[in-house]
């Protein structure tokens, strides 16, 4: 409006009469009050952004404590590792399995936590990375074998790791690996077999 109003008297400039003070107050005004709007309208426009964007991190936030529960919250232990074989999630099943807590756990490598071995208590193969295998060849790696727990103590389990991938795309983001004890079973496969021979 005030540029308007300028435009308007922009003519009394090259007049001998010269600009009336009045309609210099009146640019003045009205210069005023379109700033002033704009800071008004920015502010609203910026709070109704502001309000969206937090409403997207707390449904963020909500969704994230859902699956935080879910995963704390499964009789099997689950791992979550990045692309470099880092712990970046470790639940409290895992953990009692390992021996490692999950405060500790977290940030290391896979491979120093969870310590595998073959199922009659050998160690595995130098050239055998389960984990490396699963991010070379992007398949599912399911098998029984003994884990070392931290404190020494070795358990049975049924482990199955699988790598993460975006949907409809390939790029891998890290693994998931499901650790499930199966000693009590082995052990009543054992008593069975045992009886038979009998």
């Amino acid at each position: 409006l005030s540029m308007i109003y300028l435009i308007i008297i922009l003519p009394d400039f090259f007049t001998e009469q010269g600009i009336d003070p009045f309609d210099l107050i009146a640019v003045g005004i009205s210069f005023i009050v379109a700033v002033a709007s704009f800071f008004v309208w920015r502010g609203k426009y910026v709070d109704a952004e502001s309000q969206k964007v937090n409403r997207l991190n707390s449904l963020i936030r909500n969704r994230e404590q859902q699956s935080e529960i879910l995963i704390q919250s499964i009789a099997d232990g689950v791992i979550v590792t990045d692309t470099t074989g880092k712990i970046s999630l470790i639940n409290t099943s895992a953990a009692a399995m390992t021996g490692w807590p999950v405060e500790e756990a977290t940030g290391i490598d896979v491979r120093s936590v969870l310590k595998l071995i073959q199922e009659d208590g050998k160690p595995l193969e130098t050239n055998e990375d389960i984990f490396a295998q699963v991010f070379a060849l992007r398949k599912n790696f399911s098998r029984t074998l003994g884990l070392l727990g931290r404190n020494g103590k070795k358990l049975t389990v049924s482990l199955v790791i699988s790598p993460v991938t975006v949907s409809g795309d390939k790029k891998l983001l890290g693994t998931v690996a499901v650790i499930r004890d199966v000693g009590a079973e082995r052990q009543i496969e054992q008593q069975r077999a045992d009886f038979i021979s009998t």
